[in-house]
């Protein structure tokens, strides 16, 4: 649940990327990364495989790579966040995260309530600001689970508002 949850956090980072790409002329309207997980912890005790409950949080931390749909790219920087889950009844699951993606040209804040349900992870988030050439950003980003559901890999596509 926690890579799941993780996995989240990071495309909503991304997708703070993307909106914080639209301020600056020579960027694309659409920024596509690949998340590669490395860090979960689960800060209130227990493991990943433990039931949450709710007040219960979890950090992760990703590397962010180029991605080009099936293609990894040269790697372009990493993401950090935090989950708080709110409602534990399954199969409902909600959590409240915040994702920060660190790029050499800024740093991209996305921040929502996410459901997580059965099967892989694909949702939108919205991009709730950002610094330096991501000041002031806004848009969305998709994060969905790609590869096994054991991995803890997302493409994230993020979407700059006009």
């Amino acid at each position: 649940m926690i890579r799941r949850l993780t996995a989240l956090a990071a495309v909503c980072a991304a997708a703070s990327v993307a909106a914080g790409a639209g301020s600056a002329s020579s960027r694309p309207p659409v920024i596509n990364l690949l998340e590669i997980g490395d860090t979960e912890v689960a800060l209130d005790g227990g493991t990943e495989f433990d039931t949450p409950k709710a007040g219960d949080r979890f950090y992760f931390a990703s590397a962010l790579y180029t991605w080009a749909g099936t293609k990894k790219g040269k790697r372009i920087g990493r993401d950090e966040g935090l989950c708080t889950y709110t409602l534990v009844r399954f199969p409902k699951v909600l959590a409240y995260c915040t994702a920060e993606f660190h790029l050499p040209a800024g740093d991209i804040l996305i921040a929502s309530f996410i459901r997580f349900s059965e099967g892989p992870l694909d949702i939108t988030v919205p991009i709730t600001g950002g610094t330096k050439a991501y000041a002031n950003a806004r848009g969305w980003a998709r994060v969905r689970d790609i590869g096994p559901e054991e991995s803890s890999n997302s493409a994230i596509a993020i979407h700059i508002s006009s």
